[in-house]
């Protein structure tokens, strides 16, 4: 067999692997920004936490669970590497937070002891553990109750 037949064979299966090792830094996956924003998308009217750093054409409903509504939202200057920040907009003020992920797509919110909100992006696993439930495609919470 000849040095060149083999060089093909390496050159596809190196190109195989840095594909699928590359295809992860590519960026998480929200197809809910896909779809057109709808009266049901906008934060509330009384939304106590200061928004002017976000882009609120952007904001998606995602779930809710037990009186509190989950929202997803772009940062008007994008530093979370296009990743969206999570919209916590709980029944009472102090229930209400947003919260950004570095860029991976990620982010908990609130107290290791209290109640909880989790993001990850679409076909990522979040909330599968137990104590987690699943509100929506892209969020889980957990309450210590």
């Amino acid at each position: 067999m000849s040095t060149s037949m083999l060089r093909l064979p390496s050159a596809l299966l190196l190109a195989a692997v840095l594909g699928v090792a590359l295809s992860g830094c590519a960026g998480a996956s929200y197809p809910v920004f896909e779809l057109e924003q709808t009266a049901d998308d906008l934060l509330p009217a009384d939304f106590p936490v200061e928004t002017d750093e976000f882009d609120l054409s952007t904001t998606r409903h995602v779930g809710s669970h037990e009186g509190v509504e989950y929202f997803l939202v772009k940062r008007n200057d994008n530093d979370t590497g296009g990743a969206p920040c999570l919209v916590v907009a709980g029944a009472d003020p102090y229930g209400s937070v947003i919260g950004c992920s570095g860029g991976d797509g990620r982010v908990t919110i609130g107290p290791g002891g209290g109640s909880q909100a989790a993001l990850a992006p679409a076909g990522e696993a979040v909330g599968e553990a137990e104590g987690w439930t699943r509100v929506g495609d892209y969020v889980a919470v957990r309450d210590p109750r």
